[in-house]
C-alpha cells in the first residue's frame, strides 16, 4: 500500500498526512501494524493518538501487535487510553484494564470521547455487565449523539 510506504519514510514531508489518511480509510492490519509499531517505538514526532487511531481502524490485530501497547492504557491522554483499549480489546475483550478504560471513557465530559467509547465498546464487546450498565446510562446522556452511539452499541450487545 503506497500510503503505508510513505508513512514509513522519516524524511518524507507527507508522513503526517499519510497516517492521517490511513486512520481515515481503515487500512488493513497487515499493512499498517508493522509500520505503527515501529513508529511508536521510535517516537519520531508522530502524535501517538494519530498512530493509535490508525491502528484501531486497521481491524483485529495479532497478539504480537498488542504486546507493546499496554502502557497506553495508563497514558495521561484519555484519547490514547481509549484507542489503546480498543486495540487491545479486539484481542482481549475481557482484559480488566480495557474494560476499566472503556467505562471511564464513557464517563468523560467530552462528548466526542463518550461517542468513541461507545463505538469502541460495540467493537470490543466485553462480557462484563458493568459495560452494558455504563452504556444504558450513556443512552440517557444530555447529548443526542452520545445517546445515539450508546444505543447503537447496546444493539450490538443484543446481537452477541
Amino acid at each position: 500500500m503506497e500510503i503505508a510506504k510513505n508513512a514509513k519514510n522519516p524524511g518524507d514531508p507527507i508522513r503526517y498526512h499519510a497516517f492521517e489518511a490511513l486512520s481515515q480509510v481503515g487500512a488493513p492490519a497487515e499493512d499498517i501494524v508493522p509500520v505503527v509499531l515501529a513508529l511508536l517505538k521510535e517516537g519520531g514526532g508522530m502524535p501517538r493518538v494519530l498512530l493509535l487511531g490508525a491502528l484501531a481502524n486497521a481491524g483485529k490485530p495479532t497478539k504480537d501487535a498488542v504486546q507493546g501497547l499496554e502502557d497506553g492504557l495508563r497514558d495521561r491522554d484519555p484519547l490514547v487510553r481509549l484507542y489503546t483499549a480498543r486495540i487491545i480489546g479486539q484481542v482481549e475483550p475481557d482484559n480488566a484494564a480495557v474494560v476499566s478504560v472503556l467505562i471511564e471513557s464513557l464517563q468523560e465530559k467530552d462528548a466526542k470521547l463518550k461517542i468513541l467509547a461507545a463505538e469502541a465498546m460495540a467493537v470490543v464487546r466485553p462480557t462484563d455487565s458493568a459495560v452494558v450498565d455504563a452504556l444504558r446510562t450513556a443512552a440517557e446522556d444530555g447529548e443526542p449523539l452520545v445517546r445515539k452511539a450508546a444505543e447503537a452499541a447496546l444493539e450490538k450487545f443484543k446481537k452477541k
